[in-house]
């Protein structure tokens, strides 16, 4: 629990420092080499901390975006880099709260469940 709870701190600080950087970014070269860096310190943060499937799926749809934005629509939607950008830490922020906050919640149930549970047969 506490290892998640430190994964998706570290994650959402990593997301959090990578948007600050897009934002102050000022052209489209430096624009992309912040972008390729944060993808990948991203995508190291999960899988050297253990991090939820959910996380690898994120990482791959924001990669896919990202060259889908590059490779076909960069010049008619100037927005999308920013958009996919601060998307991803809102995304990893609501995945946190549901495994954290939900799952452990249900899982809590279900334990105090069976412990009030008391056996059938007893002799």
């Amino acid at each position: 629990m506490i290892l998640r709870v430190v994964n998706y701190v570290l994650m959402l600080m990593i997301a959090g420092i990578y948007a600050l950087a897009v934002y102050a970014s000022k052209n489209e070269t430096e624009l992309f080499r912040i972008i390729g860096v944060g993808n990948m310190a991203l995508f190291c943060a999960a899988v050297f901390l253990l991090a939820r499937k959910e996380i690898y799926y994120i990482w791959a749809a924001y990669a896919l975006s990202l060259v889908v934005y590059y490779a076909v629509i960069s010049p008619y939607l100037p927005l999308i880099p920013e958009l996919i950008v601060y998307g991803t830490p809102s995304i990893v922020g609501l995945i946190a709260v549901y495994d954290i906050v939900v799952l452990n919640s249900n899982e809590l149930a279900v334990r105090a469940k069976t412990r009030r549970a008391w056996p059938k047969n007893r002799k």
